[in-house]
């Protein structure tokens, strides 16, 4: 068996919207996402602010320790949750990708070496946590940093730098992430301009 969580739990103040619920190929993109994982073989998960929010789309929801915490919350929440499942590690992604291409999470699944592997991420001079694998031992950690006082997904990286396997994959074969409308046109427009395998 194979989790995916789906981080679904902010305020998308930026979007003006539930970034949730937009529309791409004619359905909500949280459902979009949790349908291409499935085929794959994924048993998915969202993280929001309460168990009912997505209900209506017929989503398994569990809800962040703290709402609108941001993202060291629903990956808590996520790896507390695989741990509880009994697996390694899981797959943790946001709610405002749009995935065409999935041949790097066949990729990414292939560098999870565990216990020696924690995360595996993209290759990115950006800070991505997302899409990456996590392994489920990170939640001690993940917690105690809570505990300390960070609310920043970084420092849970920077604990473990050596541990993080860095995936190198073409940046136009890389899931596209919106935050704002007109980042989300763009993605629309690149999208109609070439073929979607």
């Amino acid at each position: 068996m194979k989790r995916a969580y789906l981080l679904a739990g902010g305020q998308s103040r930026r979007f003006g919207s539930n970034k949730a619920r937009v529309e791409v190929d004619g359905i909500p993109n949280l459902q979009r996402l949790a349908l291409h994982l499935q085929r794959r073989d994924w048993t998915v998960t969202v993280v929001s602010q309460s168990p009912a929010d997505y209900s209506d789309l017929g989503l398994p929801t569990i809800a962040d320790p703290v709402p609108d915490a941001g993202p060291l919350a629903g990956t808590i929440a996520s790896v507390s949750d695989c741990r509880g499942c009994k697996l390694p590690y899981c797959l943790i992604m946001n709610c405002d990708l749009v995935v065409d291409d999935w041949e790097w999470l066949l990729a990414m699944e292939k560098r999870i070496n565990l216990p020696s592997t924690s995360i595996v991420a993209f290759e990115s001079s950006d800070f991505l946590p997302f899409p990456a694998l996590y392994a489920s031992h990170l939640l001690e950690l993940a917690e105690r940093i809570w505990r300390e006082g960070s609310r920043s997904l970084r420092d849970l990286h920077r604990q473990v730098e050596h541990s993080i396997q860095r995936l190198k994959w073409p940046a136009e074969q890389r899931p596209s992430s919106f935050n704002t409308p007109e980042e989300l046109e763009a993605i629309r427009r690149h999208r109609s301009n070439r073929t979607i395998p």
